[in-house]
């Protein structure tokens, strides 16, 4: 037991150093390039929309993909699931920009709606992260039932669907449940944000990552690399709900700057475990076909290896080319085997 908190102090604290050092590098970085911009256009916060969304859609077509291939891996469905329908969302945050690609600064911004969007996304990336990381934790323990991955699968949909219907219904799409969060004329953030929702989904975050944490060990990168994404959420959050009226143009624009590079950085650290495992995986399809080919005792070549390179040459041989094949034989060599193996 000690050995494995030992184990599990020695990657946090390499969690915590890598991390802190992502997230002060991603927002300095974001921090300069925003105030670089004097005016702040607001074609920027649609533009990186459109590249987070990119994101988001390549994110969850890797985790698809990797649960194609290994079934085992049920939990990955979930989090596909979360970015597939974050990507949903942001259209809606998209479409409340109208008029956005034409540079026009004479319509007002449906800013209640992006915040709406943009809440109902971090609830439901919370949620089925947290749903992830339960099925991780019980993977040996849920047996390959269809009945188990429909179910799963069925639920993500489902809630996911939920989420995105209600996100609509609370936008100003719908009049049935409209809420409010920000004053689209004066950029004044409600108590509504700042106290019911704001906070609690900070709390929330900061729960998804002590769960992540204590049931997955952090075992592999793809586990750093959630814990990364949960810390860079929480961060983006602390932005908005730190930033005073007259700023919040610019601490929205950092904030989905921060997103955007923080999820990039995400995607780099996905596609450095793809590599991983075609290294461990082309090194384990070599040694097999190495055993394949020579004696286990002497690591000598065997006969399939002569065989399959005598078949090789043939095509090439020709009078010009001549093949030689020397072939020899060892008198009484049974002796051998039957005194020493």
């Amino acid at each position: 037991m000690s050995v494995n908190l030992k184990r599990l102090s020695h990657r946090i604290f390499i969690y915590v150093i890598v991390c802190s050092l992502a997230i002060i590098a991603i927002d300095s970085l974001s921090n300069s390039l925003i105030h670089r911009i004097p005016t702040t256009p607001l074609p920027l916060f649609p533009f990186l929309t459109i590249i987070l969304m990119i994101f988001h859609i390549t994110i969850a077509c890797f985790m698809s993909m990797k649960y194609w291939c290994d079934k085992n891996r049920l939990y990955l469905m979930p989090i596909a699931c979360a970015f597939a329908s974050s990507a949903l969302l942001m259209l809606g945050t998209l479409s409340s920009y109208p008029g956005w690609l034409l540079c026009n600064s004479a319509y007002i911004v449906k800013q209640n709606d992006a915040l709406i969007f943009y809440s109902f996304r971090n609830i439901l990336m919370v949620l089925l992260f947290i749903t992830a990381i339960i099925l991780y934790h019980f993977r040996h323990k849920i047996k390959q039932a269809t009945s188990v991955h429909m179910l799963v699968l069925t639920s993500c949909f489902l809630f996911s669907a939920a989420i995105l219907s209600l996100s609509w219904l609370h936008s100003s799409n719908s009049l049935l449940l409209s809420i409010d969060l920000i004053d689209d004329i004066t950029s004044t953030f409600t108590p509504l944000w700042r106290d019911w929702i704001g906070w609690p989904l900070f709390s929330a975050w900061v729960l998804t990552l002590i769960l992540l944490v204590t049931l997955t060990r952090l075992r592999n990168i793809f586990w750093y690399s959630g814990a990364f994404f949960c810390a860079a959420y929480m961060f983006t959050i602390n932005v908005l709900l730190t930033a005073t009226d007259n700023y919040y143009i610019i601490a929205w624009n950092q904030a989905r700057l921060f997103e955007t590079l923080s999820t990039l950085f995400m995607l780099f650290v996905l596609l450095s475990d793809v590599f991983i495992l075609y290294r461990e995986s082309n090194n384990k399809y070599i040694d097999s076909y190495q055993n394949s080919i020579r004696d286990p005792l002497t690591r000598l070549y065997n006969r399939s290896h002569f065989y399959d390179t005598l078949n090789g040459l043939l095509p090439q041989t020709s009078a010009k080319q001549p093949l030689s094949v020397i072939v020899s034989d060892l008198d009484h060599f049974k002796r051998i085997n039957d005194n020493y193996g």
